[in-house]
C-alpha cells in the first residue's frame, strides 16, 4: 500500500510539473503577444499623431486661400446670392 502511494505521488509530481510548464509557455506566448499589440497600438497612435499633423498643415486657411485663388475662385459676392423669392413654396408649382 505504501509503495502504490509513492509511486502515486511521484506519478502526480511529475504530472503537475508538465502541467506547470505547459501553463508557463503559455503564459510566456500571450505576454509576447500582449507585448506585440501594444507596440503595434504605440506604432498606430503614432501614425495617427502624424496624420492629425498633416492634416492641420493642410487645412491652413492661408494655402486654401492660394489654391482658390489659383483655380480662380474668390470670396462670394452680394450678387451671387439668391433672393429668398426665387425659392418655390412647398407644394406651389412655379
Amino acid at each position: 500500500m505504501l509503495r502504490f502511494l509513492s509511486l502515486a505521488a511521484v506519478a502526480s509530481t511529475i504530472l503537475a510539473a508538465f502541467i506547470l510548464y505547459g501553463v508557463k509557455d503559455d503564459t510566456r506566448k500571450l505576454r509576447s503577444h500582449m507585448q506585440d499589440q501594444q507596440r503595434l497600438i504605440r506604432q498606430h497612435e503614432n501614425d495617427i499623431a502624424i496624420l492629425k499633423a498633416e492634416r492641420a498643415h493642410l487645412a491652413r486657411p492661408q494655402r486654401i486661400d492660394e489654391l482658390a485663388r489659383a483655380q480662380g475662385l474668390g470670396p462670394t459676392r452680394a450678387a451671387q446670392y439668391g433672393s429668398l423669392r426665387s425659392v418655390p413654396l412647398r407644394g406651389k408649382k412655379p
